[in-house]
């Protein structure tokens, strides 16, 4: 939407060029999981506008590797809402339940930039995160994230899809993105029971 030169002095941004205002890319990639919280990515391919597309393709993966069930969704930064340890700091409300799904919505009691808000689908058969939208703000970037969890197995327990909005706003730059990334597992099994 708007850029000038300071935003090259943000680390981990994407580099624009002068006069372009529209971009666009794709990759494929392998992802590892690998418990407690780690992920190993290699990219498969990558194409688009970007003038370096396999840097800028490495700085969103973070973004894609929230993990719920951990006291933090990224890193060490914004505190999550599905662990017992952070339910201290939140609000939830029960907005309705059909069938064996809990609609929840849930807020930060406190005005922070750790907390999320949002809203979560409940698989209560499994007691699991079916679905959920988290709503918050992370390094000068407000985001909506929307994620769908697997349906079968272990898979419940990781993502399947992801959609990110993004307004990143720092001293007269703003810029706005949107992504979508897909997840299909070759096997995933629980090791260390």
């Amino acid at each position: 939407l708007k850029t000038n030169r300071l935003i090259q002095s943000v680390p981990g941004t994407m580099r624009f060029q002068r006069g372009v205002d529209d971009y666009i890319f794709e990759s494929y990639s392998e992802l590892n999981y690998n418990a407690p919280f780690i992920f190993d990515r290699k990219v498969l391919a990558v194409n688009g506008t970007f003038p370096r597309l396999r840097k800028e393709s490495n700085n969103l993966i973070q973004y894609f590797n929230v993990t719920l069930y951990k006291e933090t969704l990224i890193g060490n930064h914004l505190l999550s809402p599905f662990v017992k340890q952070n339910a201290r700091f939140y609000r939830y409300e029960l907005d309705s339940i059909r069938g064996d799904r809990y609609y929840i919505s849930f807020e930060g009691k406190y005005p922070n930039t750790q907390m999320v808000s949002g809203n979560c689908i409940i698989n209560g058969r499994h007691t699991t995160v079916a679905e959920v939208e988290l709503n918050g703000y992370y390094e000068f970037m407000k985001f909506k994230l929307q994620m769908v969890m697997g349906a079968y197995g272990y898979e419940m327990l990781l993502p399947v899809s992801h959609h990110l909005e993004f307004l990143f706003n720092y001293i007269g730059n703003k810029v706005q993105g949107e992504y979508v990334s897909m997840q299909h597992y070759k096997n995933v099994e629980l090791v260390g029971r």
